[in-house]
């Protein structure tokens, strides 16, 4: 299918999603059918920002019709087309997807795209402070749902970042807070020497800059 195929379902689904008509659940669903089909086709375009505002409007076209689960994914397939173009719209497609996710109680799920976020931010936009935010929100999700190999996988890198930042008190109690939850870990038990100096160099750093203070 040509772009300018993929134009003409764009402009097709606009007037579907706008026109008036008694039967508004209809019109909704053919408008999202109809945006998915132009976004597939700026996919095969390599037309990225324009498959991910196609793929946006059927998510919203799909919470019109209260079908949240299907948004959630499609909201996630139009991140992974901004991912190749814009990074900070492909952060607020992943956050329109975990308000879904949250909302219907998938902790774990969200967890996942929040650490997503975080990786962003951490290797594409290289701003450690909000890694560092974001990967603690998907430790404190990935423990709540008793993923807890993830949620500490999640937790070492706050604390990196944290000590990165100048910010030892911080870096020392996620440090050790993964250090006490391996102690019964045959897995990660062996990590436990590693954790523990980490938090040891942040207690020295952190005493050196306080007396210099």
């Amino acid at each position: 299918m040509s772009e300018r195929e993929a134009l003409a379902l764009l402009a097709k689904a606009d007037k579907k999603a706008t026109t008036f008509g008694w039967f508004g659940s209809n019109k909704f669903e053919d408008a999202a059918e109809l945006y998915t089909k132009a976004a597939n086709s700026f996919k095969l375009a390599k037309r990225w920002k324009e498959a991910g505002d196609a793929f946006s409007k059927a998510a919203n076209m799909q919470i019109q019709l209260n079908e949240r689960d299907e948004a959630a994914s499609t909201f996630i397939s139009a991140s992974k087309c901004y991912k190749k173009c814009n990074f900070e719209d492909a952060i607020t497609s992943l956050k329109r997807a975990i308000e879904i996710l949250t909302d219907r109680g998938r902790f774990q799920a969200a967890a996942g795209h929040q650490k997503e976020i975080a990786q962003i931010y951490e290797s594409d936009l290289v701003d450690i402070e909000k890694a560092m935010q974001a990967y603690e929100i998907a430790a404190e999700w990935y423990a709540g749902e008793e993923a807890n190999a993830l949620a500490n996988n999640c937790l070492l890198k706050v604390a990196t970042f944290a000590a990165s930042l100048g910010q030892y008190d911080k870096a020392i109690e996620k440090f050790e807070q993964v250090a006490y939850a391996s102690l019964d870990n045959q897995l990660t038990k062996w990590s436990l020497k590693e954790y523990f100096l980490k938090a040891g160099l942040c207690h020295i750093v952190n005493g050196v800059t306080f007396f210099s203070m």
